[in-house]
């Protein structure tokens, strides 16, 4: 019928380890789980925003920012993940506590709030859930960005100041080609692989 997928099946389509185990975190152990490719998809996409958040908060964690230290919502967060983890396994109120911690996270984030501790109390926070899920990427190296595509970043930000913006989106275009993207931020310009 060609409804029947092996795990080196979905290698094959490009899906990796942590797409298919989110997916299929999503269905209580009990019950039955309707695969469809498009459940993998949405993961790569709910995973790409947790890793695009990490990369935030090790921002935050590196610049010895003062400001709110998060712990009434990472504590918040890993009393509701244990109490899913407890309850037969409910991974789906564990799932829910990890977002509501990254939505607020997210917001302390946006209103410039988050201190450099709280950050890193809350990149902990994921590490430990983590330890039961093994879906995140919290590798800080995961993409080693080259030095010649770091120089090409140093020079559109120097285009830039000198307001050259030709230049500068000429440079964006040539990151592109290579397979790399500039996001600009309040803390800085970032390089990152451009997604798939």
């Amino acid at each position: 019928l060609g409804n029947f997928y092996t795990l080196r099946d979905l290698v094959a389509m490009g899906y990796s380890g942590r797409e298919v185990r989110w997916t299929l975190l999503g269905t209580h152990y009990r019950k039955k789980l309707n695969f469809s490719l498009s459940f993998l998809d949405s993961a790569r996409l709910v995973l790409k925003s947790f890793d695009s958040f990490f990369t935030r908060l090790r921002e935050i964690e590196g610049l010895s920012k003062s400001g709110e230290d998060a712990v009434e919502i990472v504590d918040k967060a890993d009393s509701d993940f244990m109490n899913g983890i407890s309850d037969d396994l409910n991974v789906s109120e564990s799932i829910a506590a990890m977002r509501i911690l990254e939505r607020e996270a997210n917001k302390m984030i946006e209103s410039a709030s988050l201190s450099s501790a709280g950050a890193a109390s809350i990149l902990k926070a994921f590490k430990n859930f983590d330890r039961i899920f093994s879906v995140f990427d919290l590798d800080e190296a995961k993409d080693e960005v080259p030095s010649q595509i770091l120089a090409l970043a140093e020079e559109r930000l120097l285009a830039r100041k000198r307001k050259d913006f030709a230049r500068a989106d000429e440079i964006r275009k040539e990151l592109a080609a290579g397979g790399w993207q500039i996001e600009d931020t309040p803390q800085g310009s970032r390089v990152k692989k451009s997604e798939q």
